[in-house]
């Protein structure tokens, strides 16, 4: 299961507003707008009485039942407290939900929560093109009577300043193309400071509910980068000063290790002067690592470096600064920010670009509904991605264990029809012009009888890598493949390298094992095609009878005896004597394809179960 993928599927369902089920304050409001009867649909609705009581009830007519309600054959209370409106509805999607949440209305704490914030509060279900129209008209005000913006200085009209907004339209089909002559349709418009409107709907990606508009962030939000600060006020002390790296660690909820400071005078000047980060604020990341989102906390008490993080401060306290933040971390969001974010060296969101991205923006009500949805979701999620972790875990010890009784002898039965892993031996010291000479060493554990104690460099040929001089590593293909350590390396075997060279120093053979020496030691791979290695890397090579498989798992049941012989101050480096004495008890012919056969078959079940977790 990809919780990552899953993670954007909550969050795209929530910016198109099919995440949580729709609501309507209905108050003063006509019954045009109600949603029709619809299968697999239940409505939890509120009628306001002429006395000032609320009758609750669920249905899956709406308009039919409130007619009936007001005819007087609804239900006992609206007989005798005649209905003065349809004052709120929501949209359930079972009819056990609408149950329970009828109930819940009911009850004495969701009743409080009704009065307090569906019947004292209509601002919160205002749509929000009222919202942003409220926002407008503030800003108007105060450029009119000359007041200044607040922590960003002074207020002064924009002639980019645009509004988003829709006008029903009749299509020409031979103009259009999309509508029938005479269909009605709404449209999307943008109008600017000067008077100018311009058609967008080809901007617009996707259809948003009733209630909801777009909009530009500019227009909900003041974007704005820091007052730059030399590099010479950069303290080891003071008032902490972040850059794009600290602003993603805090957005991955990571400890950040402050190492660069300003001083609590500078830190005072800049907040007088400019405005310092405060509480709902959003810090972005804007250079290099982009689009990583953070929210200010009350406790925070930091200032940022100019350009690789800008500011996001909400200019209408009905924006919900987590709504915003699960919005920009959205792929419908991230899209925009790094298609319009790209630079010659790095890509950098600048303030020009992020003012003008869109934002679907629902009523205050709905982003609160939204968030907390979102949490309830990524709680679960959360719990997934644990168990998972956990689970991942238990899958890479029981492959170790399996490793452990494979180098034991105790994976497979042994057969003593199998010829003696001391013949092989012999057969390889021959085959290598060289007298057979059995090793007497006593090692920390019992092997089978049939088994037998040796060197590597007694059944492997080790060749030691060696890097071309100077520039002699390139990107042409005309060479051949080079590989310096594991960063090619793949689950086992060999993937492909963007370096080739012509000066060609130490091949590694087709089905040799590719062993790290050095930063990190005892990493192993299999090259399936022959390559050059650099000095990180060296080859250990088969000899006979001995397959590549077996030398894989074989060499990987080593790593940490490697590790404890490595040497060196820079990085820690294992020699080629370390590797070629190392000893290893090797089976039978015969039993090394039985154990790599089920060390195939074992691993191949888990890797299963990982595939199903990824």
């Amino acid at each position: 299961m990809n919780t990552k993928a899953l993670r954007q599927k909550v969050l795209d369902l929530a910016i198109h507003g099919k995440l949580v089920p729709p609501a309507c304050r209905q108050a003063g409001k006509s019954l045009e707008n109600i949603p029709a009867e619809k299968e697999g649909q239940w409505f939890v609705y509120v009628i306001e009485c002429v006395d000032g009581s609320f009758y609750k009830g669920f249905t899956t007519d709406l308009i039919k039942r409130y007619k009936q309600h007001c005819a007087g054959i609804g239900a006992e209370w609206t007989k005798t407290h005649k209905p003065k409106q349809l004052f709120y509805w929501e949209i359930h999607y079972s009819e056990k939900s609408a149950i329970e949440r009828e109930k819940y209305l009911k009850s004495g704490c969701e009743r409080e929560w009704f009065k307090n914030e569906v019947v004292d509060k209509p601002e919160n279900w205002e749509s929000a093109t009222v919202l942003l129209e409220k926002i407008r008209a503030e800003k108007a005000e105060k450029i009119k009577k000359g007041l200044p913006a607040g922590r960003r200085g002074e207020l002064k009209a924009d002639k980019k300043d645009s509004f988003i907004f829709t006008k029903e339209c009749e299509f020409d089909e031979d103009k259009l193309g999309k509508c029938s002559s005479g269909t009605r349709h709404k449209r999307h418009y943008e109008q600017f400071a000067d008077g100018t409107v311009k058609d967008i709907e080809d901007e617009i990606p996707f259809e948003v509910p009733e209630g909801w508009a777009w909009c530009r962030l500019g227009e909900i939000c003041e974007v704005s980068s820091a007052k730059r600060v030399l590099q010479q006020d950069w303290k080891t002390s003071g008032i902490p000063f972040y850059r794009a790296r600290e602003i993603a660690q805090l957005s991955n909820n990571e400890t950040v290790k402050d190492d660069l400071f300003i001083t609590f005078e500078l830190y005072n000047e800049l907040k007088q002067k400019y405005g310092v980060p405060i509480a709902g604020d959003l810090m972005v990341s804007a250079v290099g690592t982009i689009g990583k989102v953070y929210i200010v906390k009350d406790t925070d008490c930091f200032y940022y470096k100019d350009a690789s993080v800008i500011c996001f401060s909400k200019k209408e306290k009905s924006i919900d600064s987590l709504y915003l933040k699960l919005c920009c971390e959205s792929d419908f969001l991230q899209e925009q920010m790094y298609s319009q974010s790209k630079g010659t060296t790095v890509d950098t969101i600048t303030i020009n670009k992020a003012q003008n991205y869109l934002i679907p923006l629902p009523p205050i009500f709905e982003q609160q509904k939204i968030v907390h949805s979102i949490q309830d979701f990524f709680g679960h999620i959360g719990i997934l991605e644990q168990n998972k972790s956990e689970l991942q875990f238990l899958i890479n010890a029981a492959k170790s264990k399996i490793l452990d009784l494979a180098i034991h002898g105790k994976l497979v039965p042994q057969d003593p029809n199998d010829e003696p892993a001391e013949e092989l031996l012999k057969r390889i010291a021959t085959s290598d012009n060289r007298p057979y000479e059995k090793v007497d060493e006593e090692i920390d554990y019992e092997i089978p009888k049939n088994w037998c104690l040796c060197k590597i460099k007694d059944v492997c040929s080790v060749i030691m890598g060696q890097s071309p001089a100077g520039e002699a590593v390139s990107d042409d293909k005309n060479g051949i493949e080079f590989h310096q350590g594991k960063i090619c390396f793949g689950k086992k075997y060999l993937e492909e390298s963007s370096s080739f060279t012509r000066h060609i120093t130490k091949i590694a053979p087709k089905d040799s094992v590719l062993l790290c020496v050095r930063a990190p030691v005892g990493i192993v791979n299999i090259t399936e095609r022959e390559i050059c290695i650099g000095r990180g890397l060296c080859a250990v090579i088969p000899k006979y009878e001995i397959n590549s498989d077996f030398w894989f798992y074989w060499l990987q049941s080593l790593q940490s005896d490697f590790e404890q012989k490595a040497t060196g101050t820079t990085f820690r480096a294992i020699s080629v004597d370390v590797i070629k004495n190392q000893f290893v008890a090797i089976p039978p012919h015969e039993e090394q394809n039985r154990i790599v056969n089920k060390i195939n078959e074992l691993y191949e079940q888990l890797d299963k179960i990982v595939l199903n977790l990824v």
